[in-house]
């Protein structure tokens, strides 16, 4: 029996992972040394279906609810798991780790 991968698991659960973001600034999203990956800089965009780029501000409990909230830590989490992905070749089960 085979398991199952990253990518699988993750479009079980209804999520569609997200390319991996350009910068909006001078950095890079991540950066390589030997078999470690480090990410930075993942701010809370989502795409939307039309193309356009939503993002995700304020602050919880004054101008932003704790379902949005929940939403913008979410879609720092996903751009983070992309870049990762980017980082091993498109193949998260490099990642052993985390």
């Amino acid at each position: 029996m085979m398991s199952a991968t990253p990518e699988s698991r993750i479009s079980s659960l209804g999520i569609t992972l997200p390319s991996g973001a350009t910068p909006l600034a001078n950095y890079v999203p991540y950066r390589k040394s030997g078999h470690l990956v480090f990410v930075s800089g993942q701010l809370p965009k989502e795409v939307k279906e039309d193309g356009s780029a939503f993002f995700h501000q304020g602050k919880l409990g004054e101008s932003c609810t704790v379902e949005e909230g929940q939403a913008a830590a979410k879609a720092c989490g996903l751009n983070m798991i992309a870049q990762v992905k980017e980082a091993c070749g498109g193949d998260l089960s490099k990642v052993k780790s985390v």
